[in-house]
């Protein structure tokens, strides 16, 4: 029998696909640029899905506070973007290959988490999208699609952002004079 009170809370969710129009989904493509203008202005947890013949093989995710402005970095990376640079490149080739790369949002099913609530409309709150963001990561490793995010390590994840924040450690990485 199972006790309420004692039960650990369940994060229901799912990926919904970014629709430019009624019923068509965003994708990666050559001329995508041009219809970004459809993708609302919102923050998001989102994911870039690769399927290949509808099934899903592989999976970019992440978070921003407007969903329009990052997927038009993504379709148009600059010089020092290199996250975008990279998975532009690589969604390029998926799609030369026949693979279809499709963005879609994450839709949560109200909850509350200790005296946090969690619904889509709190995903304005930074900190909210990065726990969602995370957990969605963690949750992932049951999977059976490839991660294009470059590290799953927090510990990784934390040492580049410090060195990304900090130059001086990044020279000092670089010359392996530090652990």
């Amino acid at each position: 029998m199972r006790n309420e009170e004692n039960s650990m809370p369940y994060v229901q969710y799912q990926w919904v696909s970014v629709e430019i129009d009624s019923g068509i989904p965003f994708e990666f493509s050559n001329n995508a640029l041009r219809l970004v203008r459809c993708i609302p202005t919102k923050p998001a947890v989102y994911r870039w899905a690769v399927f290949e013949k509808q099934v899903l093989r592989k999976v970019y995710i992440g978070e921003t506070d407007n969903l329009r402005r990052r997927i038009r970095e993504y379709l148009n990376p600059g010089p020092t973007q290199h996250t975008n640079r990279r998975l532009n490149s690589k969604f390029k080739t998926y799609i030369q290959k026949e693979l279809t790369v499709q963005l879609e949002i994450l839709k949560i099913n109200p909850i509350y988490l200790n005296n946090v609530y969690l619904c889509d409309d709190r995903l304005s709150d930074q900190y909210i999208r990065k726990m969602m963001e995370n957990f969605t990561l963690a949750d992932s490793d049951v999977t059976q699609y490839e991660m294009l995010n470059a590290t799953l390590n927090p510990i990784e994840r934390r040492k580049r952002k410090a060195m990304k924040d900090n130059p001086l450690e990044a020279f000092f990485q670089e010359r392996g004079l530090t652990d």
